[in-house]
C-alpha cells in the first residue's frame, strides 16, 4: 500500500495526544488511565515493548512505531530503544479495532472536555455575578416586548403562524414556573415561531441530520429540546446593548419629542445622574463604564423607574 494517503487518526502515548484529521486533543492522565490505556494493553503496550505512535490513513495503511527495552551487550544497561513494527505481525481486524476504538475514545473526551470548559465558564460567570435573576427577567420582559407586533390585528400573519407567537409568548409569561430552575444559569429561553420554521425549510444532508440531530424539525413547537437556548455571556451583552438602545431611542421620543437621534445627555439626566456622576460615568467609559451603565438601566427598569 502507499504510505502517501493522508493520516486521519494518530495516537501518540509518550505525548498523550490523540489526533483526528485536523483535530488535535491532549488527554488528561485521569481520562488516559481509565480510557486509553486499557485499549493499549497488552496487545499494543507492555512494560518491555511499548507503543511510540499508532497511525492510520484514509486509504487504510497504518504504521506503528514502538520502543523495546533493550540490553546493550557491551555496556550492560538497558535503554528504550525504538522501532517500526512489521505491520504483517497482526491481524488487520486488530488495527481497525484500535483505530476505532481510539476514535470513539477522542470524540467521547471531545465531549466531555467541552462540558467541562462550559461548566468552567458558568462558574465563573457566577463569581463575577455576571447574570442574576434580574437580568433574565428584563431579558424575558424585553422578548415579550419585541413581539408585540404578532399580536396585532394587522400583523399579516397567518393564523396557524400567530397561534405559535402567541404559545411564545405565553411560554415566556410563565417559564420560571414552568421550568424552575436552581440558578440563573439553567433558565433556558424558547427559539422564536420565526426560527422554528426557517429551520423546517432547510435541506439539511442526512450525513449532517445523523452527526447532530434534526434540530427539532419533526417535532411539534417547543416539544424539543432544541427548541431552546440558553444565554451565554455573548448573547447577554448583545441583548444588553439592544435594551439599552431601545430604551434610549423610546425615551427619547417620550421625553424630548425629536425623532432621528439619541441625546445622551438628556438621556443621562432622565436616569437621574447629577452633573458630576455624569462626569464619572463619562470618564470611565469603557468596558467597567458601560457595564455599570447598563447596571443602572436594567435596575431602573426593573423598579418601575422607566
Amino acid at each position: 500500500m502507499s504510505t502517501t494517503a493522508i493520516a486521519t487518526l494518530v495516537l501518540n502515548p509518550f505525548e498523550r495526544t490523540i489526533q483526528y484529521k485536523n483535530v488535535k486533543k491532549e488527554i488528561n492522565d485521569d481520562y488516559w488511565e481509565t480510557n486509553i490505556a486499557p485499549i493499549l494493553t497488552p496487545l499494543w503496550d507492555s512494560p518491555k515493548d511499548r507503543l511510540e505512535l499508532f497511525l492510520y490513513r484514509e486509504n487504510g495503511s497504518h504504521l506503528i512505531q514502538r520502543s523495546k527495552y533493550k540490553r546493550n551487550h557491551q555496556t550492560g544497561e538497558y535503554k528504550w530503544v525504538s522501532y517500526e513494527f512489521d505491520p504483517t505481525a497482526v491481524y488487520e481486524s486488530d488495527v481497525t479495532e484500535l483505530r476505532d476504538a481510539i476514535q470513539e475514545k477522542f470524540f467521547d473526551y471531545k465531549d466531555v472536555s467541552e462540558k467541562e470548559y462550559e461548566e468552567a465558564v458558568q462558574r465563573r460567570f457566577a463569581r463575577d455575578s455576571s447574570l442574576s435573576w434580574a437580568k433574565v427577567k428584563l431579558v424575558r420582559n424585553f422578548l415579550l416586548q419585541d413581539s408585540d407586533w404578532t399580536q396585532l390585528p394587522d400583523n399579516s400573519l397567518e393564523d396557524s403562524v400567530k397561534a405559535l407567537w402567541t404559545q411564545y409568548r405565553a411560554y415566556l409569561r410563565d417559564f420560571l414556573s414552568l421550568q424552575e430552575p436552581a440558578t440563573p444559569y439553567d433558565v433556558i429561553f424558547p427559539i422564536t415561531p420565526k426560527e422554528y420554521l426557517t429551520r423546517q425549510t432547510l435541506d439539511i444532508p442526512a450525513a449532517l441530520t445523523e452527526a447532530i440531530g434534526d434540530q427539532g424539525t419533526e417535532a411539534d413547537y417547543l416539544t424539543s429540546e432544541y427548541h431552546f437556548w440558553k444565554l451565554s455571556s455573548n448573547s447577554l451583552t448583545a441583548m444588553q446593548q439592544r435594551i439599552s438602545t431601545y430604551i434610549a431611542l423610546q425615551t427619547m421620543v417620550e421625553t424630548t419629542g425629536r425623532y432621528g437621534r439619541i441625546d445622551i445627555k438628556r438621556f443621562e439626566t432622565t436616569l437621574g445622574y447629577s452633573d458630576t456622576q455624569r462626569e464619572q460615568v463619562n470618564e470611565s467609559r469603557g468596558e467597567e463604564g458601560a457595564q455599570e451603565y447598563l447596571d443602572e438601566l436594567i435596575r431602573r427598569i426593573e423598579a418601575g423607574e422607566i
